[in-house]
């Protein structure tokens, strides 16, 4: 008689509910390992991902490349992506024996909707004295991304500073504390109007 005695083996799927979601915002994704054999063998999972973010799971969160220990059976992560995008996850199962199979996960993260309001407290000053400049801005619904801002001057000239007193070149961007309002400030150093357009993104 012949007995053909196979290494174990497994089969590995990962998934989400979730195909598109904002920015910022956590994605579930569920797992499975299904052993086949009776061997004693340990599992660990990596993953890559096209975007930025962390996959988080048991606790503690991981990033593209890290070993994470798991176990046989049904088990459950989410992943939070940071930028715009398909993340194309890509999670692979490497048993101790050396066996590897990989699953393949489609999350499409998008820019969450907000409105950015900016206004002088003053329109109108003298050469050598500055006015606060009034930033709002708000979300659609909240993502938790972040915001940066940057300005241009299309005429006239001056110096501006954010909240802290830092100053902010032009064409620049930078983090501000927002969804929310926030203050930069405006020192006109030369006569006349000064024409400013700032961006949000």
């Amino acid at each position: 008689m012949t007995i053909d005695v196979a290494q174990t083996n497994f089969n590995f799927t990962a998934s989400s509910s979730t195909s598109s979601t904002s920015v910022g915002a956590s994605a579930p994704i569920s797992f499975n390992i299904a052993k086949l054999g009776s061997e004693n063998v340990t599992y660990t999972m990596r993953y890559t991902s096209a975007i930025s973010g962390t996959f988080n799971y048991n606790g503690n969160s991981y990033a593209p490349g890290d070993v994470i220990p798991v176990s046989a059976g049904s088990f459950s992560g989410s992943y939070t992506g940071t930028q715009a995008g398909s993340s194309n996850l890509r999670f692979t199962v490497t048993a101790s024996n050396g066996v590897s199979k990989s699953s393949n996960v489609g999350i499409t993260y998008n820019n969450t909707a907000f409105t950015f309001t900016g206004s002088p407290a003053d329109a109108s000053i003298y050469k050598d004295e500055n006015t606060n400049l009034n930033f709002a801005i708000s979300e659609a619904s909240p993502s938790g991304q972040t915001f940066q801002m940057r300005y241009v001057i299309n005429s006239g000239s001056g110096v501006i500073r954010d909240g802290s007193g830092n100053v902010r070149n032009s064409n620049t961007y930078y983090t501000v504390s927002a969804p929310g309002s926030f203050n930069w400030n405006f020192l006109g150093t030369t006569v006349g109007q000064a024409d400013i357009t700032f961006y949000a993104n």
